[in-house]
């Protein structure tokens, strides 16, 4: 099967993604993200309510999750983890 390729920037960083004919869905909603993330989705309410997560989108009366910036927010917390793990 033979997808067309394209980059794409988004346009909040100007950053380029590589895009093939399958699409891939970006916002997730409470259940998705709570179950991409390991946690319950009570948990994941009270980050929310807290304002610790940064990838939370009100889109009307629901709540979605921007996985981009959610697997930024992962990656920025694990190099911290690490980072203190090593000295």
């Amino acid at each position: 099967m033979n997808h067309a390729c394209k980059n794409l920037p988004f346009p909040e960083t100007g950053d380029f993604i590589q895009v093939t004919g399958v699409m891939e869905k970006r916002l997730m909603d409470v259940k998705e993200a709570a179950t991409y993330l390991g946690m319950s989705e009570s948990a994941l309410y009270k980050k929310v309510w807290k304002r610790q997560v940064p990838f939370a989108v009100k889109i009307g009366r629901s709540l979605r999750f921007d996985k981009v910036r959610m697997n930024e927010w992962i990656e920025d917390n694990f190099l911290k983890t690490e980072k203190y793990l090593n000295h």
